[in-house]
């Protein structure tokens, strides 16, 4: 869920900052780095979309699960730099 939180807010400047050079690569590298499907981290970033502005056009789907807004809400807040803090 935080991989798909972290490329919603962060677009391009977090696929940037990860050494992605495109989504589909993070997905993939994503997905299977934490043991998951690379479709699972596209789902997650696109249910919190709507509740980050986008600079490229992505489909817009509603939020749908309250932990979605729980955790937009807990670590939403933290800058890009801020995010390497979380994990200590």
């Amino acid at each position: 869920m935080l991989a798909g939180l972290f490329l919603s807010k962060f677009d391009r400047e977090g696929l940037k900052c990860l050494g992605f050079s495109n989504f589909s690569e993070a997905y993939n590298a994503m997905g299977y780095a934490l043991g998951g499907k690379p479709t699972s981290i596209k789902n997650y970033m696109q249910e919190f979309d709507p509740l980050f502005p986008k600079t490229t056009t992505r489909q817009k789907v509603p939020p749908r699960w309250k932990t979605v807004n729980a955790a937009s809400v807990s670590v939403g807040r933290y800058p890009l730099a801020g995010y390497p803090e979380m994990g200590s």
